[in-house]
């Protein structure tokens, strides 16, 4: 397999590199600029409608505090109902493991409608058809998400706040278990409300968003021409470039929506880019014993490429958990590396990028795309 260049995806990354959040004049640029590429590429490409409500902006902000309010109602009544005080510490704890499910599956069962005068934004599709078609579509979808947001605390601060808000919860119940002082829950009260004020902050569209998520889009933008060139056997590949996901996944949801009655026949795998360009090594997000998991795991020896499964955080999402939930084959590839601690911030900007990861990246892509269309994908 020859090599990718990935100048272009670099090229088209910086292009994209700018403020983006939903609502905001920089993501309509965004999704024009997508357009305009798309269409100077002969791709022909389409949107979707993405309703955007604020449910998991809101969500995300009052969990916290809810969390803050269980502990201290344990406080309050650990001397007087001992078992009430120890179930109430546990309920963050519980929530903490199933916050991420509930979300998914309310999400399937209950689409968002637009709404007059209310916020939207879009998906944008395009699509490359195979050269022989078979009678049983089978249809290869390439996501990554054209939205940004920022938050004053970096990311890592973000995520270590919201694991240590479980953790309070199981202090406090040891706590209630061994019979310890009131400074013990003074202490974990104190620590939770701390925790809450770092993790419940309003986001903002200061952050160029250039490893989240342009270098993902350049990636895409340059697989989308070389596959308009070289178009497969037998695959449908199909671009979904999804609005909104960092206001809780919506524009992933909106497609599954959409496209129900289609992915209700043939075989549909999805494949998610989110984080991709940085120098560190890349992770595969998704079932570990899943087929599309081994892929490109098996992909990654084939071409000597460093690729590792890994588990997203509990606190964390990915578009592909969205189609996974649903039953279908589906993953996300993303790096892992200090850098990523600029994600979500002012300073997630264009030299960060790093064009051998892009190559990688792309080469991982093809290879599994080339294999599936090969035959090599029956098993799905």
């Amino acid at each position: 397999m020859k090599f990718p260049d990935c100048r272009r995806a670099l090229d088209y990354a910086v292009r994209l590199a700018f403020s983006r959040r939903v609502g905001s004049a920089g993501d309509e640029q965004a999704r024009r600029r997508l357009l305009h590429i798309l269409e100077k590429g002969s791709l022909s490409p389409w949107t979707e409608p993405v309703p955007v409500t604020d449910r998991g902006e809101l969500l995300s902000r009052l969990i916290p505090w809810a969390s803050v309010a269980f502990f201290s109602i344990c406080w309050a009544v650990r001397g007087l109902w001992p078992q009430a005080a120890l179930t109430v510490a546990l309920v963050p704890v519980l929530f903490s493991f199933l916050r991420r499910r509930v979300w998914l599956e309310l999400g399937l069962r209950f689409p968002p409608r637009l709404q007059p005068g209310a916020t939207a934004t879009s998906n944008i599709l395009a699509e490359v058809q195979g050269r022989e078609p078979g009678e049983e579509p089978r249809v290869v979808w390439l996501l990554a998400h054209h939205d940004t947001k920022s938050y004053l605390v970096p990311v890592p601060v973000r995520l270590a706040a919201a694991m240590a808000l479980p953790l309070v919860g199981l202090v406090l119940a040891a706590a209630v278990l061994a019979g310890w002082g009131a400074t013990t829950y003074a202490w974990c009260v104190a620590g939770a409300a701390v925790a809450a004020l770092l993790v419940s902050g309003r986001s903002g569209n200061e952050s160029p968003g250039a490893l989240d998520n342009a270098a993902a889009l350049g990636v895409l933008l340059e697989l989308a021409c070389y596959y308009r060139r070289n178009p497969p056997r037998t695959l449908v590949l199909r671009w979904v470039f999804t609005g909104a996901e960092e206001m809780g996944l919506q524009g992933a949801f909106a497609l599954r929506h959409a496209h129900r009655e289609e992915l209700s026949r043939g075989t549909h795998l999805f494949v998610n880019l989110d984080g991709v360009g940085s120098g560190g090594s890349l992770r595969v997000f998704g079932p570990k014993g899943g087929e599309l998991t081994r892929a490109f795991l098996e992909a990654s020896r084939k071409e000597t490429i460093r690729l590792c499964w890994s588990r997203l955080p509990p606190t964390m999402m990915m578009d592909h958990e969205v189609l996974a939930t649903a039953g279908f084959p589906a993953v996300s590839l993303g790096c892992v590396d200090w850098e990523l601690r600029h994600l979500h911030t002012r300073r997630d900007h264009p030299g960060l990028i790093q064009v051998e990861s892009l190559r990688e990246t792309s080469r991982l892509l093809r290879h599994v795309i080339d294999g599936v269309d090969d035959g090599k994908g029956k098993r799905w």
